[in-house]
């Protein structure tokens, strides 16, 4: 994932994010999710606008870290929590010691950070020996919108892959977990509405995923046709949902003297 280009696009999108429910209501639930007390120190990766860090307002502030690559969107997110402590990096160097936080939160960002193993190593890094790491991840076909685009394009011959497949099930984190020397101690779905969406807003932003996605090549032609199917699926679709999947990771015991 080109880091430079998540950037661009976040702060891009700074100023509206915030607008709508869609984002603080999967923030608030991997908040309630993951339960901090107020002894415990957290740090939200890929915090954005510090909407999970909003959610957990309960907790001394000085208790609460968010770090982002956008600094547009950490501009928003430091007007809305002046004390808490916002830091500029990438969720695959984090500029911490190790051991320093008793909870790591990432809400709605595994497509944008990359390869999830990465990830997850350097925050076991910095989480304490009986902390835990609570993700987020949409489950396969668990945004409405850009499962219709998927489809529509599927009908012409196009393939456009689900990035957030290598993150979407129980399963795959436990496999990413073990991998860090970590293991997924429980799991929960949670489903939200969403506005529907024009054919044009969902195939006008083709971001560049770690995925194949043959609209980037796809002729004039193409997009008509897959524009035109796109628009009866809409047309057909009744529910607009979100299934987000969240999971707590922890330390493996056995594990524990490795870290570096």
């Amino acid at each position: 994932m080109d880091v430079g280009w998540v950037e661009r696009e976040f702060d891009r999108r700074a100023s509206t994010y915030d607008q709508g429910s869609f984002h603080a209501s999967v923030a608030d639930a991997a908040a309630r999710f993951a339960a901090p007390t107020s002894i415990e120190t957290v740090l939200d990766v890929a915090t954005g606008t510090g909407l999970v860090l909003r959610s957990l307002q309960t907790l001394p502030a000085a208790h609460l870290t968010g770090i982002d690559v956008s600094l547009a969107m950490l501009k928003v997110a430091r007007t809305a929590l002046p004390g808490v402590r916002f830091l500029q990096a990438s969720a695959h160097d984090l500029p911490f010691e190790s051991g320093e936080f008793n909870v790591i939160t990432c809400v709605s960002a595994m497509p944008y950070i990359g390869s999830p193993d990465a990830a997850v190593r350097e925050w076991r890094r910095v989480l304490a020996d009986d902390g835990r790491i609570v993700v987020s991840a949409f489950v396969t076909d668990g945004l409405t919108g850009p499962t219709l685009t998927r489809r529509a394009a599927h009908q012409h011959g196009l393939i456009v892959e689900d990035p957030n497949a290598a993150t979407s099930t129980v399963e795959k984190w436990r496999e990413i977990s073990a991998r860090a020397g970590m293991h997924v101690v429980r799991a929960e779905i949670s489903t939200t509405p969403i506005p529907s969406a024009t054919a044009d807003s969902l195939l006008s932003p083709q971001y560049p995923f770690d995925v194949r996605n043959d609209l980037h090549d796809a002729t004039p032609d193409q997009w008509a046709l897959v524009g035109a199917t796109l628009r009866e699926l809409i047309t057909a679709t009744v529910e607009w949902r979100a299934s987000v999947l969240l999971v707590e990771l922890r330390n493996d015991r056995n594990s524990r003297s490795q870290r570096k």
